[in-house]
């Protein structure tokens, strides 16, 4: 069944042609990964379908609902988050307040219970729950940003360049609990430069060019594609 549905995606900044009639679908309960280089409208594209940009023309479907039409507040309430690339957390809050930050949807009594899930699932986060936020390594920041999101119970997760800035250790770190994430039920729409790794956890992916989609399949059919080798596995 199809969560969400792209179609006919075309988003100027200004003269400039970002995405150009990109068209893409997830299933619910799959990995999809949007690969390229730097400018190819990939971040564009999960701005898009949160509702943070507003499109030329196109159509974005979730869950049957027209995002076009809908409010980026109202899209949480309908289970749908978006981790921003370079993480975008509270840097003068406290591990706890940005936790707090990601459940203004939920009451109370389901904001504590869901913070005390996130603790069990990141257990870093819960030896610096006083800790400023701020003052934390980029992996924890990276951990917190996606933790924060989870907050608020999303059916759909739009992570953007998860891994961007982290020491390989912590880049495997990261993707080991977007699989977590995933295999508890959430589907995931992965933003990501580190292409092998992206590859290597998705089902589907879309190969982005200046705004283009050029190619798409599965993970393992990229990963094994020539041209993906070349242009972004280094092979």
């Amino acid at each position: 069944m199809k969560i969400l549905e792209v179609e006919s995606l075309n988003v100027y900044y200004g003269a400039i042609h970002a995405v150009k009639n990109v068209n893409f679908f997830i299933k619910k309960g799959e990995i999809v990964s949007l690969i390229g280089a730097n400018g190819a409208g990939k971040t564009t594209i999960l701005k898009t379908v949160s509702g943070l940009i507003k499109p030329k023309s196109g159509e974005i479907s979730y869950k049957g609902l027209d995002v076009l039409k809908t409010k980026p507040y109202e899209l949480v309430n309908l289970k749908l988050a978006h981790t921003p690339e370079g993480r975008k957390i509270f840097t003068e809050l406290t591990v706890e307040e940005n936790l707090e930050m990601g459940a203004y949807t939920l009451t109370n009594d389901k904001m504590h219970e869901n913070i005390k899930k996130m603790y069990d699932m990141f257990p870093r986060l819960k030896e610096r729950k006083k800790q400023l936020a701020g003052t934390m390594s980029g992996g924890e920041q990276q951990m917190l940003a996606i933790a924060r999101s989870l907050m608020s119970e999303p059916e759909v997760l739009l992570l953007d360049e998860p891994s961007m800035g982290l020491a390989p250790l912590l880049v495997q770190e990261i993707f080991e609990i977007i699989k977590m994430i995933n295999k508890k039920g959430v589907t995931i729409l992965l933003v990501e430069q580190n292409a092998n790794q992206a590859l290597s956890i998705s089902d589907r992916a879309y190969v982005l060019e200046t705004g283009e989609i050029i190619l798409n399949g599965s993970g393992e059919e990229l990963l094994n594609n020539s041209m993906v080798k070349k242009a972004y596995l280094g092979g």
